[in-house]
């Protein structure tokens, strides 16, 4: 066979070997003989060219430089943008199938700090409820058992940590919460006067 024939048949197996390997894992295999062939190629190529005809050698080399880098282009965007690639390379996944629930991580983020009871033994992992919710928790390196307090610590995916609440501290916080309005309610029922008290509109008031 003619070296100039041999020249280009070389070079397009060469190109097609090379879209196989960095298609297919093939354990460097077709690499191997991807560059023999290119190898092979400049052989028949500069044993045609290079003294009879220096211009086609010259050409030779700076069109197979060039198709190179063409090649893994061409390989790179048919991985990255196509459906085929996508089947290849198993494309990465969506933020959204990463973090699906992350309306929820926000909403138990938003529970950090807040207090319940734990309904079912924690052991570490088990339920609680807090504001009336029932969510996955697992004890911060305490056994809780059930009908105990907890805090809301951490978040761990979509489990919440909790910490159990001594019953002082828990009671401390109720006594904070409700003080205020029976301190309202109180002076409020001090100035209302009792049904069977008599008041003097002629007595004078109380200075006090």
């Amino acid at each position: 066979m003619d070296d100039q024939i041999l020249t280009f048949v070389l070079l397009a197996v060469g190109f097609i070997l090379l879209g196989v390997e960095l298609l297919l894992p093939t354990g460097g295999i077709v690499g191997v003989m991807c560059a023999v062939s290119f190898l092979s190629s400049a052989y028949f190529a500069h044993r045609a060219w290079a003294e009879t005809n220096p211009l086609f050698w010259k050409i030779y080399v700076v069109t197979f430089l060039a198709l190179i880098p063409i090649t893994m282009s061409g390989v790179y965007y048919l991985l990255t943008k196509t459906a085929f690639g996508n089947r290849v390379l198993l494309a990465a996944p969506s933020t959204e199938e990463v973090t699906p629930y992350q309306e929820q991580h926000h909403h138990l983020e938003s529970l950090i700090g807040q207090q319940g009871t734990a309904i079912s033994p924690l052991k570490p992992g088990g339920l609680v409820q807090v504001n009336g919710e029932r969510l996955h928790a697992v004890g911060d390196g305490f056994i809780i058992e059930s009908g105990e307090n907890i805090e809301i610590v951490e978040i761990q995916g979509t489990r919440v940590v909790v910490k159990p609440v001594p019953a002082a501290q828990q009671s401390a916080r109720e006594q904070e919460k409700d003080e205020q309005p029976e301190d309202q309610v109180d002076s409020k029922i001090s100035q209302t006067p009792k049904r069977n008290e008599i008041i003097d509109p002629f007595a004078e008031p109380d200075a006090s």
